[in-house]
């Protein structure tokens, strides 16, 4: 069982300082959503299975980079568009792709 009831990214950056992340219940971070807000998306059925699924993901990560599995593979390609880390990627060696879609691309 975890006793998380946050997993946050603190934002500083000029003109703009919060959280960023998700906690298990509403008002544990000013302007951070709490995981009963995100109804729309496919989760868990709980917060501690959230944590787990998580802790597993986190563990399969570690243990193929310990044994040097270093494959550009995101979860999501949507994920791809709001990434800061483009210039430094390699997923479109992998899609075939000379560059990835911009945001506000209307090919969903």
């Amino acid at each position: 069982k975890s006793d998380a009831i946050a997993v946050v990214f603190a934002q500083i950056k000029m003109g703009v300082i919060g959280f960023v992340g998700l906690v298990r219940d509403e008002d544990v971070l000013p302007g951070v959503k709490a995981y009963t807000e995100l109804s729309r998306y496919d989760l868990p059925d709980s917060w501690e299975a959230l944590v787990e699924a998580w802790r597993q993901d986190l563990t399969n990560l570690a243990v193929g980079f310990h044994n040097g599995d270093a494959r550009v593979d995101p979860k999501n390609l949507l994920a791809c568009r709001y990434c800061d880390l483009q210039p430094f990627c390699r997923i479109h060696e992998r899609s075939g792709r000379n560059e990835m879609p911009s945001v506000g691309d209307d090919d969903e």
